[in-house]
């Protein structure tokens, strides 16, 4: 088979990212060569992951594999909240199927060789909606980019984290994101103070200025018990944050946050679709 026939058939086939495989082709997809094992079960949905183009790529040498993330309708044992991607390991999907959600985490992936696609067909019945598609590329892209700040300015942020919890629970619908910029990303001895400001992004539209300044000082308040920090906060609609804004902030995960099961911390809202 030619690449260009190769291309073909899975393009007419509709193989794409949010496609979700048939119930009776898992098993022989996961066959080994198919890496790392990974168990689904009946109800469970395997999703392709694959950005479009590099499943449709004809060349096998060049794209050999597929990778593939398994859903399931059980929500994990996780004590902070999942959705719109505010867990950097786990994720809940709210928009593919009506009064239901589909839960993923990070580690159920599995990269299957992308021959054995070429005499299926997704299933014609589940698959994952064009909002929860990117959320979930999102989601993948930012366990790579996720900034690492200085394990002493995480540290002076603690005696706050439950009201900060609190904080982005209360609001996540309401922000897209939140982005810091630190004086320095150096580790510095207690005696010195560590600069601090954070842009809190909304959607436009969404909060008045009179809202947006009430969350911004809310905010603010929250963070001023905190020994070696000087924090100001401002709320800015998404509209207004431009690539001037990511050249000098970074997007700010709240990873210091601790949580009973080590592997639950929270994420602000994304970037994600918050339709």
């Amino acid at each position: 088979m030619t690449p260009e026939e190769r291309a073909f058939i899975l393009r007419e086939a509709d193989w794409q990212q949010g496609s979700v495989c048939c119930q009776a082709d898992v098993a022989g997809l996961l066959l080994a060569p198919a890496h790392p094992q990974l168990v689904i079960e009946k109800e469970d949905w395997l999703v392709v992951v694959t950005q479009t183009c590099d499943v449709l790529q004809g060349d096998l040498d060049k794209e050999p594999h597929l990778e593939l993330l398994r859903l399931s309708q059980n929500r994990p044992k996780v004590g902070s909240s999942i959705g719109w991607t505010q867990h950097p390991r786990f994720i809940q999907l709210e928009r593919t199927v009506p009064g239901k959600k589909l839960y993923g985490c990070v580690h159920d992936r599995v990269w299957a060789p992308r021959e054995r696609f070429e005499t299926l067909k997704p299933d014609e019945h589940r698959k994952i909606s064009p909002a929860d598609t990117r959320m979930l590329a999102k989601w993948l892209a930012a366990r790579y980019l996720r900034p690492a700040y200085p394990d002493a300015f995480n540290e002076r942020l603690r005696s706050v984290q439950k009201a900060l919890r609190a904080f982005w629970e209360t609001h996540r619908r309401e922000l897209r994101a939140a982005y810091c910029r630190l004086s320095t990303m150096e580790e510095l001895p207690e005696e010195d103070l560590y600069e601090a400001e954070f842009v809190l992004v909304h959607p436009y539209g969404d909060l008045t200025q009179a809202q947006a300044g009430a969350l911004a000082d809310s905010f603010e308040e929250i963070c001023s018990p905190c020994q070696g920090l000087e924090i100001s906060g401002k709320a800015m609609a998404d509209i207004d944050f431009s690539l001037v804004h990511l050249s000098k902030y970074t997007r700010w995960d709240l990873d210091f946050l601790s949580f009973p099961d080590p592997g639950a911390s929270p994420l602000p809202p994304t970037e994600a679709d918050c339709e």
